[in-house]
């Protein structure tokens, strides 16, 4: 009896435990939101301020600069709002057999226009790589582009390979960049909410979350090995069917 009394306990402790860490993620997420769409408001408040203040001076160009400006801070909390509803955002899984090489093809052309000339891409994948995947696993491949685009501010090479694993049921692919490198002490920090190391106003935070999600919302998994100054390896591993739907 005391063996059960214990082992209920400990059931007990248990769930209380992970309704503390929810309760914790769920805080650190508000204050990350909180904190993220202050600042654009504020800047958008403090414009505003100005141009009442001055409404009747002539001076049109320092006015349409500050209009401008809080223009730029409004599409900034859009942003903001749309990654985090793309975090929030439980979906089904509507899967559909796909050509690997095909995926990442269409997610280049989605971010060409945003990778500077200075950046070379290079793509190593094989045209024998079938897999029965949603269409959201082209959300990870665009946003792990993206990231290294971010972490070369001097240019260099983003590279993505990918090959078949048979012996595991399934296929991994790399997004390989020669940035700047992400520091050990935070490296198991850059799948959390609103964690970034891009300067304020580039970026929500959420786009490795997002990546995550999805990840694991398709039954796969995803790491990163990195070395400052030597870039970073980002890991996918999907299996070729996926074991239900959900």
């Amino acid at each position: 009896a005391s063996l059960n009394n214990m082992i209920n306990e400990l059931n007990k402790r248990s769930k209380q435990l992970v309704q503390a860490q929810k309760l914790a993620s769920l805080g650190r997420l508000t204050s990350g939101v909180a904190h993220e769409l202050n600042n654009p408001l504020n800047n958008i408040s403090t414009s505003i301020q100005i141009l009442i203040e001055e409404i009747e001076e002539e001076d049109l160009e320092y006015k349409k600069e500050l209009l401008v400006g809080a223009e730029k801070e409004v599409d900034r909390g859009k942003e903001i709002v749309r990654s985090l509803l793309e975090f929030a955002r439980e979906r089904t899984l509507t899967l559909k057999q796909v050509n690997f090489l095909d995926l990442v093809e269409g997610a280049i052309k989605h971010v060409k226009s945003e990778i500077p000339d200075n950046i070379r891409l290079k793509v190593e994948v094989p045209d024998n790589i079938q897999a029965t995947v949603g269409i959201r696993i082209r959300s990870v491949i665009i946003n792990l582009i993206t990231n290294a685009v971010h972490a070369m501010k001097d240019g260099g090479e983003i590279t993505i390979k990918a090959k078949n694993e048979f012996d595991r049921e399934g296929f991994s692919f790399q997004v390989i960049d020669t940035g700047e490198g992400i520091p050990q002490n935070i490296i198991t920090k850059i799948f959390d909410p609103f964690f970034t190391t891009k300067e304020g106003g580039k970026g929500s935070g959420l786009g490795l979350s997002i990546v995550y999600g999805i990840m694991e919302q398709h039954s796969g998994n995803i790491s990163v090995s990195s070395e400052v100054g030597n870039g970073s390896t980002f890991t996918c591993f999907l299996p070729f069917n996926q074991p239900d739907q959900r």
